[in-house]
């Protein structure tokens, strides 16, 4: 297994990239023509490919490498600028105004019950296709396009590797009820988009308006995103496509917290009797930046494999290995897929089966979030580790018995490090589309979609009696697990024929 390890290890060199420490700050609006903001917009610096969004009130921070930037705003719908701003102390200011763009969409796209031609359709349609999708490596497919969908919000609910989004098209509509649309994957219902490989999407296409009811029923009340996978070519030869992405992540906009002499001048001059007390049993020369010691230079290894062919009969195999390191410690994805398209076709081409399975295993390492927000607030006049081995080994605030103070924040790194949180996810889903053609013209198909959803998850959470989190309790065991299953038959028909040059029928 040698050479393996040799050849993984030659092309993650190859493919070796890395992000540049920031220098600077670009921030700034983006509106429309009207003056109201414009939220998931696109923000890039165009020499180094460093991106973020707008926020839901249109205002953006864009981080940069240079004194002189080139910053793109770029929106689906809309018509893309660009401004060139030179940076003072690191920081600079550019606003958008972006002018709405008649777009032309794909002249065909899925809209559920097969395909149809765009000019033709009556509902509200996006559909985004691979080459327009956003550039990088992603945990997540939704990220591949953000910022192409007008009318579609896509937030992140958090900076964890593997994080979901959640995505809202038209807005909410319930307060008690689900606002998630409903995820269809190559023709099967499936539960969300969670863990599905990005490389191996070849276009999402989104039905936002009510129309989406007519085919999917009340599950379609909050708008319906079709996933299309990538798929072989008829009558093409052989081909491997293998890529490998080596990247690196670091935080590079820290909370603004006093320094430590800073905070021992507030505590002398300001501070309570016990805060003062409590500095003066301080190591002097002591200087801990709890935030750098919390976080870390996260990595990303992408490696994907693609088998592609359709001399005798269209296929596609595609194998993926993700994982991630996130800037938080600790925090940590492991993911593989596999998935595989085919296309047989019998009776002389009058029965064709589209196959799509999909398989995928996943393992998360959740970090405790909590080691955040007391990572900026913690006393930075005492060290990381106590000297023995008390709660860990970790430096905590106690009362006069020695137990954890109730009232005192809890060591950030003892947060991080003495808490276990895995979590385990195995996932498979599939379908056999069977396409009959009983006449001789090409007008009449009759279909029959067979297919299925399994996931199992399960997980458990430690913290051990020692750890002053939950000194109190004695410590903390959880373990969970979840299994869900889905399964789909549908029998239609379409017939489709141009009647004149003017008049074309469709039914479904």
């Amino acid at each position: 297994m040698n050479w393996k390890r040799t050849l993984g290890s030659a092309l993650a060199f190859l493919f070796l990239s890395s992000t540049a420490f920031a220098q600077g700050r670009v921030t700034g609006s983006v509106k429309d023509g009207a003056g109201a903001a414009l939220p998931g917009v696109v923000l890039s610096d165009e020499a180094s490919g460093t991106t973020t969004t707008t926020d839901n009130n249109g205002l953006y921070s864009l981080t940069v490498s240079t004194n002189q930037v080139t910053v793109k705003a770029s929106m689906m719908g809309y018509v893309d600028a660009s401004k060139t701003v030179s940076l003072s102390n690191g920081a600079a200011t550019a606003n958008f105004i972006l002018n709405e763009e008649a777009v032309t969409l794909d002249d065909i796209v899925v809209i559920g019950y097969g395909t149809s031609n765009i000019k033709d359709l009556t509902g509200s349609v996006v559909s985004v296709k691979a080459k327009s999708f956003q550039k990088g490596s992603f945990s997540t497919p939704e990220a591949l396009i953000l910022g192409k969908t007008p009318g579609v919000r896509i937030t992140s609910n958090s900076g964890m590797p593997g994080a979901g989004s959640r995505i809202r098209i038209r807005g909410g509509s319930s307060l008690n009820a689900s606002n998630d649309p409903l995820i269809v994957i190559d023709g099967l219902p499936a539960d969300g988009l969670g863990l599905l490989n990005p490389s191996d999407i070849e276009s999402f296409t989104i039905l936002k308006d009510a129309s989406a009811s007519a085919i999917y029923g009340s599950r379609a009340a909050n708008g319906v995103i079709l996933v299309t996978t990538k798929k072989g070519t008829a009558n093409s030869a052989f081909h491997a496509d293998v890529t490998a992405v080596t990247s690196f992540r670091n935080v590079t906009n820290q909370v603004d917290v006093l320094s430590t002499e800073q905070f021992r001048n507030v505590i002398a001059e300001n501070g309570t009797s016990t805060q003062q007390s409590r500095l003066a049993t301080a190591d002097p020369n002591q200087v801990t930046n709890w935030q750098n010691e919390i976080y870390q230079t996260g990595m990303v290894n992408d490696y994907n494999v693609a088998l592609t062919g359709g001399l005798k009969m269209p296929y596609r195999l595609g194998l993926g290995m993700y994982r991630e390191k996130g800037v938080l410690k600790r925090s940590e994805l492991k993911r593989y897929t596999a998935t595989l398209n085919a296309s047989p076709s019998f009776l002389n081409g009058k029965l064709k089966a589209n196959t799509s399975a999909k398989v995928i295993s996943a393992e998360n390492f959740y970090a405790n979030q909590g080691a955040i927000g007391t990572a900026v607030f913690f006393d930075p006049t005492r060290p990381v580790l106590s000297g023995d081995t008390t709660y860990g080994g970790y430096f905590e605030w106690t009362m006069p018995n020695g137990a954890p103070s109730a009232l005192s924040p809890r060591n950030p790194v003892g947060l991080l490090m003495l808490r276990d949180d895995v979590g385990y996810n195995t996932r498979a889903l599939g379908n056999i589309l069977f396409d009959y053609q009983p006449l001789a013209s090409e007008a009449l198909h009759l279909f029959m979609n067979v297919g299925g959803e399994y996931s199992y998850t399960h997980g458990n959470t430690f913290v051990p009696a020692y750890a002053a989190m939950n000194f109190n309790n004695g410590g903390e065991k959880n373990q969970y697990e979840s299994t869900r299953t889905n399964r789909l038959i549908e029998l239609y028909g379409n017939y489709a024929k141009q009647v004149s040059n003017r008049v074309h029928a469709d039914l479904t």
